[in-house]
């Protein structure tokens, strides 16, 4: 299985809308991952290609700004 990167920003630990350049690979129910706090989201809609909605907090990690 192939695994997309994705480079976004948060402002804020509990925002729950990431914004990206690109989010034409990320399907929801995918489950994305943060290598620099290993906070796991899961991914509820994407809206557009450049929009994702996400739980944070998945599977007992912690917030963190991303």
């Amino acid at each position: 299985m192939v695994f997309p990167e994705l480079t976004t920003s948060v402002a804020a630990t509990t925002g729950t809308t990431l914004t990206t350049t690109d989010s034409s690979q990320i399907l929801p129910g995918m489950i994305l991952r943060n290598n620099t706090t290993y906070e796991n989201m899961i991914v509820n809609t994407v809206p557009n290609t450049t929009t994702v909605t996400v739980t944070r907090n998945v599977g007992g990690t912690t917030y963190a700004v991303i």
